[in-house]
């Protein structure tokens, strides 16, 4: 009795038919897209293999496996005409079985002579809801909400063609007794930002100007750190600095809105693209703070914003903790996870979110206030040793290089300040930051 024929052998069969097909002179290469003739004639060929295997042990799949092999050899042959099709839209709102775009990228560029830690990524496989370049929308993209966001392309320009990438998370604040934390509606809590935002603003803008003096590309602020007064005078006054800002600015902020008689509180992160507009990212999954729930309203969307280079997301805090949504982050090729969070124990939050540097060769900042979790105000203090404030990783070999800080034997005078991190050196340096 004949051996049978392998998956890999069928694959490789109709992909050769299709390759064949796309080769004559019928075909349009530089076009994005395939007319209803050529469709016809790729199914066309179908049938005799699909015979072959009618009684084979993929019987059931081999309509779906023969579709999926078209649709990888489509996307190898035109894949370079995608991106400026999906770019055209400049906002792609993906539903389900909507197709959205992978992003594909080399690491090695940005990590020096260190090794990645894997190929250049393969990622997805032979998962047959997608291709190398292409995906399509599932149950989480519909749960969630996922947005692809062309709008910052050219202003995010100079993060993609750096060689030297600085990504820095800030410290502006020592304790819990600097925010404005209030008994919410059914007993939870809910966190309106810092209790003095002027002042916390001009600590914010001097954090950013110290940035920018360090070179620092990404600048990561915590949750919860940018009251939502002072959002866009903190995008006016950093482009009035008279040295160029960070590429991108992450900060967490509370909107408050009146709604029907009782105020409700979105938390958000707050994306500032040097030279562009900025871009809001809400939380999705409410936290727990000091044993209580926090009273915030989730907003059910996940936006990847796009560059040449990177593609950037941001989780809120316990949104980082999601299995499900660091997938979604990985199966889009997200190789930017910024995580600004306000949080007693970070463990979960760091785990979650360093793992993407594994499954999509990612840089991951995490930025975690305040300094010291507790009531009391304090002062010019060192840091609890105990106290993870941030945390990065990147697409070095594995296990990837995660940096929970302060390091051993770090001599810390002051709780405000930015923890840089050189992306080629692997190295961190504390910047101590004083204003009032």
């Amino acid at each position: 009795m004949a051996a049978e024929p392998q998956f890999e052998d069928f694959r490789l069969a109709v992909q050769a038919d299709v390759y064949a097909l796309l080769s004559g002179p019928d075909c349009d290469r530089n076009s994005t897209f395939i007319d209803a003739a050529t469709i016809v004639r790729l199914s066309a060929g179908l049938p005799r293999h699909l015979d072959v295997w009618s009684n084979s042990s993929y019987e059931n799949a081999v309509e779906a496996i023969a579709a999926h092999a078209i649709a990888c050899t489509v996307d190898a042959e035109f894949s370079n005409t995608f991106e400026e099709w999906f770019r055209a839209e400049i906002h792609v709102d993906v539903a389900r079985d909507r197709v959205y775009p992978v992003a594909r990228y080399n690491p090695k560029r940005f990590i020096g002579g260190h090794s990645a830690n894997t190929k250049p990524s393969k990622l997805p496989s032979r998962a047959l809801d997608c291709t190398e370049h292409l995906g399509l929308g599932d149950r989480r993209t519909t749960a969630y909400g996922l947005v692809i966001d062309y709008e910052h392309w050219h202003h995010l320009a100079p993060l993609s063609e750096t060689e030297q990438l600085k990504i820095a998370a800030a410290q502006p604040n020592m304790s819990l007794s600097e925010y404005d934390i209030q008994e919410g509606p059914n007993g939870k809590v809910r966190n309106c930002g810092p209790s003095d935002p002027d002042r916390q603003h001009r600590r914010l803008v001097e954090i950013v100007r110290h940035s920018a003096d360090s070179g620092v590309d990404v600048l990561v602020l915590p949750e919860y750190s940018l009251h939502s007064k002072h959002r866009n005078e903190l995008q006016r006054s950093v482009d009035d600095l008279a040295v160029a800002p960070p590429s991108l600015i992450v900060a967490g902020t509370s909107e408050v809105h009146d709604g029907h008689g009782s105020d409700r509180i979105e938390n958000h992160a707050w994306l500032m693209v040097a030279g562009g507009y900025g871009s809001s990212q809400g939380k999705v999954f409410a936290a727990e703070m000091s044993g209580h729930m926090e009273g915030i309203e989730p907003v059910g969307s996940v936006r990847i914003i796009r560059s040449e280079e990177w593609t950037i997301a941001v989780l809120i805090c316990r949104d980082a903790m999601s299995p499900d949504l660091v997938d979604l982050l990985s199966r889009c090729g997200v190789n930017l996870l910024l995580v600004p969070a306000f949080s007693e124990r970070t463990a979960t939050i760091i785990g979650q979110a360093t793992s993407l540097s594994i499954r999509s060769q990612a840089f991951v900042a995490v930025a975690v206030g305040p300094a010291v979790w507790t009531n009391d105000a304090v002062e010019d203090r060192p840091q609890d040793p105990t106290r993870v404030e941030a945390a990065f990783s990147g697409p070095y070999e594995v296990p990837p290089s995660v940096v929970s800080l302060p390091p051993e034997g770090f001599n810390r005078t002051s709780g405000r300040g930015l923890w840089v991190f050189d992306a080629v050196s692997r190295t961190t340096e504390w910047l101590e930051v004083r204003s009032e």
